[in-house]
C-alpha cells in the first residue's frame, strides 16, 4: 500500500511583539497610533515587530511629531523626540 503524509507548513511569521520606548523634550507628549493614546512620554510600548508602526506625539503649544518605528524582538527600539513650539 501506499502511504501519503501531507506536511502543512505556514510560511507566516508568528507576529511578537516589541520594545519601543518613547521619549520626548520637553516630556510628556502624548503618543497616539491612530486616534488612540497609548501612552504619555517616556512610554514604553509593545508593538508588532517587523511591521512599521506611525506613532504621533502632541503636546499643548508644540507642534505634533510623526515617527515610524519597525520593533524588533531581539532588542529595544529607542526613540527620542525634540518637540518643536
Amino acid at each position: 500500500s501506499l502511504v501519503l503524509v501531507v506536511t502543512c507548513v505556514s510560511l507566516a511569521l508568528a507576529s511578537g511583539l516589541g520594545t519601543v520606548v518613547v521619549a520626548s523634550t520637553p516630556p510628556g507628549a502624548s503618543v497616539q497610533i491612530g486616534s488612540m493614546v497609548v501612552g504619555q512620554t517616556p512610554a514604553t510600548l509593545k508593538l508588532p515587530e517587523g511591521s512599521s508602526t506611525r506613532l504621533v506625539l502632541k503636546k499643548s503649544g508644540y507642534k505634533d511629531k510623526v515617527v515610524v518605528v519597525t520593533p524588533k524582538s531581539d532588542k529595544v527600539t529607542n526613540v527620542k523626540v525634540q518637540l518643536s513650539p
